[in-house]
This record gives C-alpha cells, sequence and structure tokens, in this order.
C-alpha cells in the first residue's frame, strides 16, 4: 500500500483531473482541478531514485560499521513504476464516484549494487473506491478493494485528501503566455509512523510557456526547506527541482508530466549520531484519456 499511496499522492499532486480549457484568443489557459464525470484517466508512472547514506567518521554508528567491517556509506537505487487507472461514473446531485486501481506495480530497489526483492504482487489490482464531492471538487475516499475502511483511517486519509485539495484549488486560475504561479503541496500526509510535520510544503512553481495547437505547456520549478525533532533526532531536510506539463487543451487532462528533484536530509541526535542523505528523484507520466 505504501508504493499506492505515493504514486496516488503523485498523480493528484502533478496534475490531478485538471481541466484546461484555452480561451478565444488562445493565449489564455484556463486550469480548474476536477475529475469529469464518466471518463477515463490511464497514467502510466515511472519513477526513479538514487543517492547515499553516510554516517560520519567517528559517530557511533559508522565505528560500529567499521568494528563490523562495513561502510559508513551507502549507496541506494531505486526504480518503481506502475500503471494507475482511473475511472468515474456518473454525476448525481453534483457528486461523481471514483474509482482508482494499481496495476503492473513493479519495483526494483538496491543497496551497494544488490538487488532486493519487493512483494508487490499484492498491489496489483488493488482498488480504491471515493467520492468528488460538491462544487470545490474534494475528493473522499471510502473503501479499498470493497473492504469499508475504519472510521478512523477514513478520517486521516480524507484529513490528508482535503488538505491537499483545498491547497490546490487555488489552482483554478487563468494564465497568460510567461505568467506564473506558485502553490503550495502539502506533503504531511496521516498515515501512522509515516507522518509528516505540518510545515513539510513543497512549493511549485507553474509558468505558461507556450500555446500550440490543442497543447499548452507549462514548466515547474519546485523547493522544499523544512524541520522536523522526533524521538531526539532533528531531521532538516531541503530539496530544488525542475518538471513540465503538457496539457490537451480539448480534452481537458495533463497528457504528460516529468519531474526531477535533488534533496538533501541531515539528522542530527546526540545519542543515535548523525547522518546525511542525498539523493535525486526522476518521475515521469503519461496519460491516456478516454471515453
Amino acid at each position: 500500500m505504501k508504493l499506492f499511496k505515493q504514486l496516488t499522492r503523485f498523480t493528484l499532486a502533478a496534475g490531478m483531473a485538471a481541466g484546461c480549457t484555452l480561451s478565444a484568443n488562445a493565449q489564455q489557459v484556463k486550469l480548474v482541478i476536477r475529475y469529469k464525470p464518466e471518463q477515463q484517466y490511464l497514467t502510466k508512472v515511472n519513477m526513479d531514485a538514487a543517492g547515499q547514506l553516510n554516517f560520519p567518521v567517528g559517530t557511533a554508528v559508522a565505528d560500529s560499521l567499521k568494528a563490523k567491517g562495513l561502510s559508513a556509506n551507502t549507496n541506494f537505487a531505486a526504480n518503481a513504476s506502475a500503471d494507475l487507472n482511473i475511472v468515474t461514473g456518473k454525476a448525481v446531485n453534483g457528486m461523481v464516484p471514483v474509482t482508482m486501481q494499481l496495476n503492473n506495480v513493479s519495483a526494483q530497489p538496491k543497496i551497494n549494487g544488490q538487488q532486493f526483492p519487493v512483494p508487490v504482487d499484492m498491489l496489483n489490482g488493488k482498488m480504491v473506491y471515493a467520492m468528488q464531492t460538491g462544487a470545490d471538487g474534494q475528493l473522499k475516499i471510502d473503501s479499498v478493494s470493497g473492504r469499508r475502511l475504519p472510521d478512523s483511517t477514513l478520517s486521516r486519509i480524507n484529513s490528508m485528501m482535503a488538505n491537499m485539495m483545498g491547497r490546490m484549488q487555488l489552482m483554478n486560475k487563468t494564465f497568460k503566455v510567461g505568467e506564473s504561479y506558485t502553490q503550495d503541496v502539502p506533503l504531511n500526509m496521516p498515515m501512522g509512523k509515516m507522518n509528516m510535520p505540518a510545515n513539510a510544503v513543497t512549493k511549485v512553481t507553474y509558468t505558461l510557456k507556450r500555446v500550440s495547437g490543442d497543447k499548452a505547456y507549462f514548466d515547474l520549478k519546485q523547493s522544499t526547506s523544512f524541520t522536523d525533532m522526533k524521538d531526539g533526532m532533528q531531521v532538516a531536510v531541503n530539496g530544488t527541482g525542475t518538471g513540465s506539463m503538457v496539457y490537451e487543451t480539448k480534452q481537458q487532462y495533463p497528457s504528460s508530466f516529468q519531474s526531477g528533484m535533488t534533496v538533501a536530509v541531515k539528522s542530527t541526535s546526540s545519542t543515535k549520531g548523525n547522518s546525511d542523505i542525498k539523493f535525486t528523484l526522476n518521475t515521469r507520466g503519461v496519460t491516456i484519456l478516454s471515453k
């Protein structure tokens, strides 16, 4: 489920249900965040990550690893891909049912060149049932693969969705060519031990570069910077990146997106030692829209 949540969250944050309407003068594009009823959105997502985990020489962890004949520096890499199939039903009283299904899941992590198996079969075919409600287009999760979720779990997931969609509603905006707009994408997903701090936000700046035929081309710039204190350890995260999106103006949906981000994570603890992680994350997605 972790991979499913990450892929779903990224798809939502990067361009979920973004309607795109071209104005009469062909120089303005209006983005409206919303799923349309009775549509199918098939998004093929691929993510690559690579980086290094370092424990400074002289720290307790580094000394312990050295005593065992192990390196204090660990290289890691991973590739993950999946198809996210989203189908919407007929709108009733302004509410649109949404079904999300994950297929063709693949994950290949490596640590110091050695590949480790990841049990992803359980994710294939996993379905999430949701409802897009009201004029604001808020998405509410109801169940997973036909199993009703506990109220506490639903509350946490819907809180995250409301937070994310509330911020994204600011993208109901008309862009002129050359115009930019910055939005905050919250990262504080309430998922048990994986909780992110309330100040965990990625700032994404969209710039409309050009319009050609039925396509609108956007450049993206991303940045994040936040700190957190947990169990006596202070964690500082900083990252920057760039990307792009292509929107189909007639279909009113992004047909492709890509982003690359470099992130540095520094952990400091007087009892557990210090560590540094630096990694790059590249994400690519292509969406096929059909009736």
